[in-house]
């Protein structure tokens, strides 16, 4: 339903639009009526609305005093002019107010419906809009608004998870499969605006391939929802890359999803089978025991991969987490079973190496961690493999002379370029090295990858920004330091920080004006009376 308040001096008119709003468009209701502009702000006061009709000439206050008062205090309400009186002045300083309409008196029905039908387009609009911002609040740890939530009493709301390839711990820059997961998002987004049962909102999750989908229903669509999504999840079956889905509980509370997403994030961690697409259910997942399989590596494997090690001999180290790769993929290994063997491999390659490369154990395990972020499927990830080891086994002489100097140069073009488009790929055709043993390089020398790296760079420049230039939207912040979904931004910004963007301008704010008043209170090195 659709709130409106219509404003007309004339009794007989106000009845007659009134009458003619409701039965041209019954999802519009008139929730209340006012015959001057001084009565309408003060049931502004007290009642919301989603559109104001308003007459131009009348007592006390006329319309165009009442749009200027909306204009300055509630922004968000969509304001339209019903006037007799077609002079440009008065026409012109409506649009400045943010009118939405101008409809000429006497109202006639082909007008009218086609004013409604557009006006009924903008609020859906904003309606979803306005839902979008609570889901990314929701998932960014806040909390939704007492008030908000109450709106919402007897919905329903499920989640579920949608992950690309191979699960991402880190929200990495430099995968090739953007373009493929920005096409199955669209994918996604077209199955999803075809269905009738649901409001849906899709939106990415904390990595590019993460896609996070809330529905939400009036009634139990349980069933109608879950074939909705099998069906989604069987056409991008047809895609080169893996799909994995976790379906969530449905729920009756708003703020439950982010409790409820957390717990889909941990059971697809545990759950994914690398190199597979699968369909799972939260529920059934946290009722049944999954089967225990054996994930580590035998004595035999052991032995021979000590032996390679102490003679540097890759093929033969190569060939041994061949077979390991060929035998947990046989038994449908989960991802996280996977990156457990393939540490084990390698800190016992590294231990018998004797400290003769650049990697340590932090090191190894987050390149394990990259390795299979970047991977989608175990050819892929063999490749990834194979060029860790060739580092592991063998750094060239003529680096280790210039690697700081190396170094140097590439955090001086990252400290130059962090908000524009910058990969591994991009600094390896700059700099000339291979992309994984550049960014290992770089780990050693600066404690963190360059992806990284250029996060930190420019959350503390949008920190920065933020400070100093606090009329600046938080979308217009996120662009100017290379970020270009103002939800990304505001869930890195979070998760580097502790407060989104607009809660940490607020702090400064606050901390800013609590010092002006200490300066303006008390002059330094006299006392306050």
């Amino acid at each position: 339903m659709i709130r409106v308040m219509l404003v007309e001096d004339e009794p007989a008119i106000l009845e007659s639009i009134r009458k003619m709003i409701e039965t041209v468009h019954p999802n519009f209701q008139i929730l209340n009526t006012a015959t001057d502009g001084e009565e309408a702000v003060e049931i502004l006061e007290n009642q919301e609305f989603d559109i104001v009709i308003t007459d131009i000439r009348m007592p006390v206050r006329d319309g165009l005093s009442l749009l200027e008062h909306i204009g300055h205090n509630y922004p968000d309400l969509i304001t339209v002019v019903i006037s007799g009186y077609e002079v440009f002045g008065y026409a012109k300083k409506a649009l400045e107010f943010h009118v939405f309409d101008y409809l000429l008196k006497p109202v006639s029905i082909p007008a009218l419906t086609k004013l409604l039908d557009r006006l009924e387009l903008e609020v859906e609009k904003r309606r979803a809009k306005l839902k979008e911002e609570y889901y990314h609040q929701i998932f960014s740890g806040e909390r939704v608004p007492q008030s908000e939530q109450e709106k919402e009493n007897g919905k329903h709301y499920q989640l579920f998870v949608f992950q690309f390839g191979s699960y991402k711990q880190l929200p990495i820059m430099e995968m090739d499969n953007a373009n493929l997961y920005e096409k199955l998002r669209r994918q996604i987004g077209r199955e999803l605006e075809n269905q009738k049962y649901s409001k849906a909102f899709a939106f990415q999750g904390a990595t590019e391939s993460e896609y996070i989908v809330a529905l939400e229903y009036d009634r139990d669509c349980g069933q109608q929802m879950t074939r909705l999504v099998k069906k989604l999840y069987l056409e991008l079956l047809r895609q080169d890359v893996p799909v994995t889905v976790i379906a969530g509980e449905r729920l009756k509370q708003l703020n439950r999803l982010y409790e409820n997403y957390q717990m889909l994030k941990v059971m697809l961690y545990q759950h994914l089978i690398f190199g597979r697409s699968s369909y799972y259910e939260l529920a059934e997942l946290k009722e049944r025991e999954r089967k225990q399989m054996g994930g580590g590596i035998d004595t035999q494997m052991e032995t021979n991969l000590i032996l390679y090690a102490r003679s540097h001999n890759k093929k033969g180290t190569m060939k041994e987490i061949h077979l390991l790769l060929e035998r947990l993929k046989d038994q449908t290994c989960t991802q996280l079973m996977l990156e457990s063997a393939l540490k084990q491999s390698f800190f016992l390659i590294e231990r018998e190496l004797g400290g003769e490369t650049v990697f340590h154990y932090a090191v190894i395990e987050q390149e394990i961690r990259n390795c299979l972020m970047k991977a989608d499927t175990y050819a892929s990830l063999e490749a990834e493999i194979k060029e860790m080891v060739d580092i592991l086994m063998q750094e060239p002489d003529h680096q280790k002379e210039n690697q700081n100097e190396l170094m140097e140069r590439i955090e001086g073009y990252l400290n130059k370029n962090f908000y524009r488009k910058v990969n591994n790929q991009i600094l390896s055709e700059q700099f000339g090295l291979v992309p994984s043993y550049m960014s290992m390089l770089f780990r050693k020398y600066k404690g963190m990858s360059p992806s990284d790296y250029i996060i930190y760079m420019r959350i503390n420049k949008a920190k920065e920004i933020l400070r100093l230039q606090p009329e600046l939207s938080i979308r217009e912040t996120g662009e100017m330091v290379g970020f270009q979904d103002p939800f990304y931004f505001s869930k890195v910004f979070k998760k580097e920080t502790g407060m989104t963007p607009s809660g940490y301008r607020e702090n400064m704010e606050e901390s800013e004006s609590g010092r002006g008043k200490t300066a303006q209170g008390t002059v330094p090195g006299e006392k306050a009376d």
